[in-house]
């Protein structure tokens, strides 16, 4: 679509979603930035625009909610283009997302605008390998979210983060700069998430995140290497019941690989008394520690516990018996692992999943099998996606499994 076309198709003013793709112009009509005649405008996208050389005033539109930026090649800069020449950028946005703007290395700071993005609540920079320069300053008022995915070359984002008074969702994935987060800057975090980040550490106690409700940590090989390693070894030994650190109170969903689980996690995190799903994957241990087993034992709201390619496991805590509230439990690749604890599963599990398992566990868990006895009281056992049997609820009810893609779910 060219120039005269897309002029062509001007909206009527009562339009409040716009998005335009595959336009090959350098430039867009002047219709677009006509803050009369899109007063109620509250989202636009604009993807595949391969030949826009600059970004439209946008900035000037009153009621604009919502800015999504999608595979603007020839765009280099995000700056007053954008944000327009009133005092005001953007009054009403709240959510901007930029998505593999290759060639924009620099988003700069306004030096007209009074008031900047006043409300901008979620920002995403996701695959922007070129950008190396945010002014995340100008956001600390507002930015609840920020979410970074592939920003390869990002090197002011530590500084930035203690500006970001309101932050509670912290998401980076995909990050191969040197950085060192720390925890000070982290404080009201609710959601956390550390994904393939090749270089990245923390500074600090991780057990003062004290509002953190969800952690995610995996592939960050170097994510202890600065002083929370320290205090992992000064509590290394200890007795958990005695010693053991207040820990993150609030923290109810918690995904983990090999970035904590080869070292003392259990000091590193402290009790978890609101924890209710745990995710391991990747764990190159055999078997647990006595401060570990503990340290399971503790866990007395946690409702769903899953192992996932832990191949060097010879087995579970024995602790695990003593939750009360567990309900489900996933094995998954776990291909060392010959046996269940021989103290039993909790009394009121009511999912065991098995995939991929050593053919010796798959054997013990059988009618008649070894193990058998350990698991007869669990209603629903499904091994490799078979359902071995069906139970009573305790109404006295059939109750089927249904196995559907979303993980499945029990009727009556």
């Amino acid at each position: 679509m060219d120039k005269e076309i897309l002029d062509g198709l001007k909206p009527h003013e009562g339009v409040t979603e716009l998005e335009i793709f595959f336009y090959k112009g350098i430039s867009f009509p002047d219709w677009i930035t006509d803050s009369s005649l899109f007063l109620n405008l509250q989202t636009i996208r604009l993807e595949s625009c391969t030949n826009l050389q600059a970004l439209p005033p946008l900035g000037q539109l009153p009621s604009l909610k919502c800015l999504k930026l999608f595979y603007l090649d020839s765009i280099k800069m995000i700056d007053h283009c954008l944000y327009g020449s009133n005092e005001r950028a953007f009054p009403a946005l709240t959510h901007f997302t930029c998505y593999c703007l290759k060639s924009c290395g620099e988003w700069t700071q306004p030096t007209n605008v009074s008031r900047f993005f006043p409300i901008l609540s979620t920002l995403k920079i996701l695959h922007n390998d070129a950008l190396r320069k945010v002014p995340f300053h100008c956001f600390s008022a507002s930015l609840t979210a920020l979410i970074l995915d592939g920003c390869h070359n990002l090197n002011s984002l530590a500084v930035s983060l203690h500006h970001l008074t309101s932050l509670n969702r912290l998401d980076i994935q995909n990050y191969r700069v040197s950085i060192s987060l720390n925890t000070n800057a982290l404080m009201f975090l609710e959601d956390l998430v550390l994904r393939n980040c090749s270089k990245l550490s923390i500074e600090g106690d991780l057990q003062s995140l004290t509002n953190l409700k969800s952690l995610e940590i995996k592939s960050c090989p170097y994510l202890m290497s600065n002083s929370m390693h320290d205090i992992t070894n000064k509590q290394k030994g200890k007795n958990l019941e005695v010693d053991q650190p207040k820990g993150l109170q609030s923290l109810f969903d918690l995904t983990i690989d090999q970035s904590l689980l080869h070292n003392d996690y259990h000091s590193i995190l402290g009790r978890l008394p609101s924890l209710r799903f745990l995710h391991c994957e990747g764990s190159e241990q055999r078997q647990f520690t006595m401060d570990q087993t503990l340290w399971f034992q503790e866990l007395t709201s946690l409702q769903e516990l899953t192992f996932c390619c832990c191949y060097k496991f010879t087995q579970l805590p024995s602790s695990l018996v003593t939750l009360p509230s567990l309900r489900k439990l996933k094995l998954y690749e776990c291909a060392n692992l010959e046996s269940l604890p021989e103290n039993g599963m909790p009394a009121f599990l009511w999912e065991l999943a098995l995939d991929k398992c050593s053919q010796n566990l798959v054997q013990r868990c059988q009618p008649g099998g070894e193990d058998w006895q350990l698991i007869a009281h669990v209603p629903f056992i499904r091994i490799d996606g078979k359902v071995i049997g069906r139970q009573q609820s305790p109404a006295g009810k059939s109750l089927y499994w249904l196995g559907l893609a979303s993980g499945g779910g029990y009727i009556e």
